[in-house]
């Protein structure tokens, strides 16, 4: 058997929000006891949407990359090369969530120069794309 572990934590969960903290005897106990199960439920929403949502992030940074090769020094310029050309060592989210990481890195270093640079458009579409990763990895709690 594969175990379904967005279900099981979703199980967890609501055992948790139904089945213990009812039975608490203080309000601080009661608290706790719904503050795992959100957080129960928010590991649930990340295992099963994690990956795909940074994989989405990693795609629309290689997009806006393009935008941005006016602006940029050499050394800059070199670091996306290296980024657009990298892929995750795996398909494990600590990989994915690795290049992630540095295509992060790489848009604030961007971002900045953009600023320096009174790149207005790339500036806009920068905030853009933070607002669109937001919503993608904002959790229904």
């Amino acid at each position: 058997m594969i175990p379904d572990a967005e279900s099981a934590l979703r199980d967890i969960a609501l055992k948790v929000m139904f089945g213990i903290a009812p039975d608490t005897t203080s309000t601080y106990a009661a608290a706790n006891a719904g503050m795992i199960a959100m957080l129960l439920q928010c590991l649930a929403q990340e295992y099963d949407r994690g990956a795909d949502a940074r994989l989405q992030d990693i795609a629309e940074l290689n997009d806006l990359w393009a935008e941005a090769g006016v602006f940029l020094d050499a050394e800059l310029a070199a670091k996306v090369e290296v980024f657009r050309n990298s892929q995750p060592a795996s398909l494990r989210v600590s990989d994915i969530t690795s290049l992630h990481a540095e295509g992060l890195t790489l848009l604030t270093a961007i971002h900045a120069k953009a600023e320096d640079a009174a790149a207005s458009e790339f500036d806009a579409k920068a905030w853009q794309f933070l607002e669109r990763m937001a919503d993608r990895h904002a959790f229904d709690v």
